[in-house]
């Protein structure tokens, strides 16, 4: 069984492997914001962005002083572990029964995933009157990255999951494992096959990922912003037929 991360499949375009190159500051801000996969050389963090170890440390150990600053920082760490979850694009199977099970496998995790990021974004969204006041720019660009970071991966991760379940429902064509089918895997889809609210979701988080690298144009969180931008969130299944060894 092929296993690759999701977040990967679906970019709009592959990212350049040269992070490298970014500087600690910019490094420092994707590790905050739960960004585990490579950008590519990304701008300096300007000065009025910056932020020390120690200002870092207070904010850690003082949550009820600083509650929306250490919760973009719980979601960071929550965006980190779904993204970091190996997702299984291909299911290997030659019949509806192995098939079935396969996907019923991978819906529980993808379920608990949903669950994890549904109740971060809501814990950042009651926030809202923190937000409205927040002044540093560090602080404003993390909170308006984040809520869209959380929307794109609650959309892939709920698109991944009605997917799972067009395999235990059957609605794939019949003979879908007939004719050598040796199985199916998720390729990148033009539409969704979620709900409207979730397709909202998806089409919010791209909204605002566009807001963000406009408004920190030269920054790190404009710029993987703006390769997020136009991020596609669709899947279906492709039948796989004589690859298996």
């Amino acid at each position: 069984m092929l296993a690759i991360t999701l977040a990967t499949v679906v970019l709009a375009a592959p990212i350049p492997k040269n992070e490298a190159a970014n500087t600690a500051a910019t490094k420092a801000v994707l590790s905050e914001l739960g960004l585990t996969h490579t950008f590519g050389k990304l701008a300096d963090v300007p000065a009025d962005y910056r932020l020390t170890a120690d200002e870092l440390k207070k904010i850690r150990e003082n949550a009820d002083e600083y509650p929306l600053r250490a919760a973009i920082l719980q979601a960071g760490e929550t965006l980190a572990k779904c993204r970091g979850v190996k997702v299984p694009m291909e299911l290997s199977a030659t019949d509806w029964k192995t098939a079935k099970a396969l996907s019923r496998e991978e819906q529980k995790p993808a379920a608990n995933r949903i669950i994890d990021l549904e109740e971060t974004l809501e814990r950042i969204e009651a926030l809202e009157k923190f937000a409205q006041k927040e002044t540093h720019p560090r602080w404003k660009a993390h909170h308006q990255l984040v809520v869209a970071l959380l929307q794109a991966e609650l959309a892939r991760t709920h698109e991944y999951n009605v997917l799972l379940g067009m395999i235990i429902t059957e609605q794939l064509p019949e003979n879908t494992f007939e004719g050598g089918t040796t199985g199916v895997r998720l390729i990148p889809h033009d539409t969704m096959k979620s709900r409207k609210a979730i397709r909202k979701l998806a089409s919010d988080a791209n909204e605002r990922f566009q807001a963000v690298a406009k408004d920190c144009r030269q920054t790190p969180w404009g710029d993987v912003a703006e390769k997020l931008a136009d991020a596609q969130y669709g899947l279906r299944w492709e039948v796989v037929k004589g690859e298996r060894k």
